[in-house]
């Protein structure tokens, strides 16, 4: 049902924001054969395609995939595309099943950050990146390139969506809900497993 839903959302877009023909344009063909983990448009109107095999840009014309390579030390490194995420920057970053990638727009090219985790959810916070990972939450330092885990409490938990709400971070997760204040590194939990941790 969901990849069903994808497919129709997929198509609304292709139609709402390019006027093409979808019934004889091969982007219809390419979506109807794909696994799609993430969409997402960026800046510059084009349409990203996260699937379990790499990329796929579309701009309204035009097709490109983009897949990991041992050939290319600038290809994207792993394949499963799990997020996709602009920051206020304009910097387009993407979560894979081996780490953080920052898509260079000028070059074409992937910069690779290893995190040792499998990425599941990317927001930002401030002038960082709070990432979701299959083992708690994570801060990743755009200045310095750096990752620092927050909270050893949470690695139980895999992070599947973030969400800021005024000072609060909202974490939804394998086993509950975490409400988490960064400026006092406050957390709550609320899980059927857990009390209520302040």
């Amino acid at each position: 049902m969901k990849k069903i839903l994808v497919l129709f959302f997929m198509l609304f877009i292709s139609i709402s924001f390019f006027s093409i023909n979808i019934q004889n344009h091969p982007f219809n063909n390419l979506v109807s054969q794909l696994n799609i983990n993430q969409i997402y448009q960026d800046h510059y109107d084009f349409l990203w395609l996260g699937t379990d095999y790499g990329i796929y840009r579309y701009d309204g014309q035009n097709i490109k995939s983009y897949f990991p390579s041992t050939k290319d030390t600038n290809s994207i490194k792993g394949k499963y595309i799990n997020h996709i995420f602009e920051d206020s920057s304009k910097n387009l970053w993407f979560a894979t099943n081996l780490g953080l990638n920052l898509f260079n727009y000028s070059k074409d090219t992937f910069e690779f950050f290893n995190i040792d985790k499998q990425i599941l959810s990317l927001i930002e916070y401030n002038d960082d990146l709070f990432i979701g990972t299959s083992k708690g939450l994570v801060s990743f330092n755009k200045a310095d390139n750096s990752f620092e885990t927050i909270s050893e409490n949470l690695e139980e938990f895999s992070i599947n969506d973030i969400e800021i709400h005024e000072e609060f971070v909202f974490l939804s997760t394998n086993q509950g809900l975490i409400k988490y204040l960064p400026r006092e590194n406050n957390i709550e939990i609320y899980s059927k497993n857990h009390k209520i941790h302040r």
